[in-house]
């Protein structure tokens, strides 16, 4: 018998670098979190605009990203451009994410392609409801409306996923739930 096994993840030493880590201090309003290298692929402007979107719903909510890169200041114009500045933030690069991971609400993954997505692998050993689009490496790990939602490559969409989990409480409780179920069934070290 064989098992294959992507990318083996420590979730034990995830867990102990986020109890020393720097994390979210305040949390007034739900916390949505993205990392990621600052480029195009990422999907970053899919993300402020689903952002923009949200925002003039009127719905509540605080959106972070960690990670630098060559489009930073790029995604920083639009951010002032959009008047983001106080629903989009970007926190740079950190090296340890994982407090940050450990305290978010919501992971967001806007990406346009990746080949193994290890922020997602992230996210799901700390059993984080996510949104993602629709790639393949997401739907490598993920089961739609089962241990995340996905998201057609538009803002559109991208807003409605992450909308469904700001406003249901019960629909973030049964992501966890089954992405806790799948964990205890995974092979990780």
């Amino acid at each position: 018998k064989c098992r294959v096994a992507y990318n083996v993840i420590d979730k034990e030493e995830f867990y102990r670098l986020a109890k020393c880590g720097p994390g979210f201090t305040i949390k007034e309003k739900p916390i949505i979190l993205s990392i990621g290298r600052l480029s195009e692929e990422k999907g970053y402007d899919l993300s402020l605009a689903a952002c923009k979107i949200l925002k003039e719903k009127g719905i509540h909510f605080k959106w972070y990203v960690i990670g630098d890169g060559k489009e930073r200041l790029h995604i920083q114009r639009e951010i002032e451009r959009l008047s983001l500045q106080n629903e989009f933030v970007l926190l740079g690069m950190k090296e340890n994410p994982y407090g940050y991971l450990a305290d978010c609400d919501i992971y967001v993954q806007s990406s346009r392609s990746e080949s193994y997505c290890l922020t997602l692998a992230e996210a799901r050993s700390f059993y984080k409801p996510i949104v993602t689009t629709d790639i393949s490496a997401a739907r490598e790990q993920l089961k739609r409306n089962q241990t995340a939602l996905f998201s057609d490559l538009n803002e559109i969409d991208l807003s409605e996923q992450i909308e469904k989990l700001l406003v249901s409480r019960a629909l973030r409780e049964k992501l966890i739930s089954n992405l806790k179920k799948e964990n205890s069934n995974t092979f990780e070290v």
